[in-house]
């Protein structure tokens, strides 16, 4: 229960009692603050990024390099979120998942946040939501679906309740 009586009570998004550095497969959803769509646009079921889904795009895809026990598998930018499938690899000192998503949201609005202000001077705002969002993926009928669910996303994107 929230003690601010202004804010909303937050759900719990992680399993009670879960490791979440253990090796396996997770299904991620990251969402711009506010639901802004500043990632990208979907027109005829093609995603066409902007420039901070640009930058996320670079960002995600250098994941490996700073976490080499991280593989990274399908993965859309849609205009207001991101989904992806994040194996986690088990190793001595492997991150766990909310290191690698927490690293990627940095890095990207840093990165972000340099190429506004080169273009039109400081950013004031926040590109991402408090947290994310996960599923651990419990075997291969279930990665199949969300590998689907990800893949599809674009062309369902005209029915999501988030399109504006």
């Amino acid at each position: 229960m929230s003690t601010n009586h202004d804010l909303p009570d937050r759900k719990h998004n992680r399993l009670p009692e879960y490791d979440y550095s253990l090796a396996g497969y997770y299904f991620v959803t990251i969402c711009a603050l506010h639901r802004e769509e500043i990632l990208s646009t979907i027109k005829i079921n093609q995603v066409h990024l902007k420039k901070c889904g640009e930058i996320c795009l670079e960002t995600w895809q250098s994941l490996p390099e700073r976490y080499p026990t991280v593989t990274l598998h399908e993965f859309v930018i849609m205009p207001n979120h991101i989904h992806a499938i994040v194996q986690l690899d088990h190793a001595p000192n492997a991150p766990s998942l909310s290191t690698v998503i927490g690293a990627f949201k940095s890095l990207a609005a840093r990165k972000y946040y340099t190429w506004y202000r080169q273009q039109y001077g400081a950013y004031t705002g926040k590109i991402w939501q408090r947290s994310f969002h996960d599923n651990v993926i419990r075997n291969q009928r279930a990665l199949n679906a969300v590998r689907e669910y990800i893949l599809h996303n674009p062309a369902n994107w005209a029915d999501d309740p988030e399109n504006r």
